[in-house]
């Protein structure tokens, strides 16, 4: 693990998948303010270039999102080769993280609950679908399929969605 990514020092991993990994991080100033992110650090020698490109396409895209419910990308870089994308950090646990602690101690979300977190959620698609470009024209985001894990619960009550997609730019990238 890297101590340092660029201004951002990393704390601990948070995720891992197959293109990176997904770390706590501070970001470092002059005047030593932290503040704590999400650092997406890809592994660019296992990535093709087209699937790089494509990754760094999207993530152009999704940082110019803005919704409470939609976790937003704050800057994507590149430092010594290796590219990252920093996040807005929800603190808290992924949905899938509580779904597994409840069935650890055999209970269920309550229905309730589930349908208001998958309101919220959801609440962050229709500005992605209305997201245009430069001429006015739709985009075409869409959002392939929102695992657990994809949406992130935090301490506060609030509930992100991450990886928004757009659907010529994600063709070559499968393993997101």
């Amino acid at each position: 693990m890297p101590k340092f990514v660029g201004r951002y020092r990393v704390l601990f991993p948070i995720a891992s998948g197959g293109m990176g990994t997904v770390y706590v991080a501070s970001l470092q100033s002059e005047r030593g303010v932290g503040r704590l992110l999400a650092l997406k650090v890809l592994r660019s020698p296992s990535l093709q270039p087209e699937e790089l490109q494509a990754f760094f396409n999207e993530a152009r895209i999704t940082a110019r999102l803005s919704h409470p419910n939609i976790v937003s990308t704050l800057e994507l870089g590149e430092v010594a080769g290796v590219p990252f994308i920093v996040m807005e950090l929800i603190q808290g646990v992924s949905l899938r993280d509580a779904l597994r602690r409840l069935s650890s101690d055999s209970r269920l979300l309550p229905p309730m609950l589930a349908a208001w977190i998958a309101s919220r959620a959801a609440a962050g698609l229709p500005a992605a679908h209305a997201l245009t470009d430069s001429s006015g024209g739709s985009l075409g985001l869409v959002h392939p399929d929102v695992p657990p894990h994809h949406i992130p619960l935090g301490a506060d009550g609030s509930v992100g969605l991450t990886t928004i997609r757009h659907p010529k730019l994600s063709q070559t990238q499968n393993r997101h």
